[in-house]
């Protein structure tokens, strides 16, 4: 998997980054959940209806797999059956570090603009 920007997502960024005002003429104006977007984007990045937080994270986590895979290190995203119990899954595990262990990653966005 590589991650790729789209042609609507780069023209997004910099208004998105410079808190400037969306207003881009093909976008509905509410949301999958029924909310009316607001001109800031901030309603469309944290509503968990229409998918925000998750695209931000997984671009994150692809993101940081690319940079693994050009540098040759041996990972997984999201490996499944890892526990035998339901501790979950990481992001991302490295296996065999120069550590002498696997290292797991766990992506978490504080804020949907950093």
């Amino acid at each position: 998997e590589v991650s790729t920007l789209g042609t609507c997502d780069f023209c997004l960024a910099p208004f998105l980054r410079l808190g400037l005002p969306i207003s881009l003429p093909d976008w509905s104006t509410a949301c999958n959940c029924s909310a009316t977007l607001d001109d800031s984007g901030y309603h469309l990045l944290t509503c968990k209806t229409g998918g925000g937080p998750v695209w931000s994270h997984d671009a994150i986590s692809l993101v940081w797999s690319d940079c693994f895979r050009q540098l040759r290190i041996h990972h997984r995203r999201e490996p499944r059956n890892l526990y035998s119990n339901s501790e979950g899954r990481p992001d991302i595990i490295i296996f065999d570090s120069d550590l002498g262990h696997n290292i797991k990653f766990d992506i978490s966005l504080a804020h949907p603009w950093s």
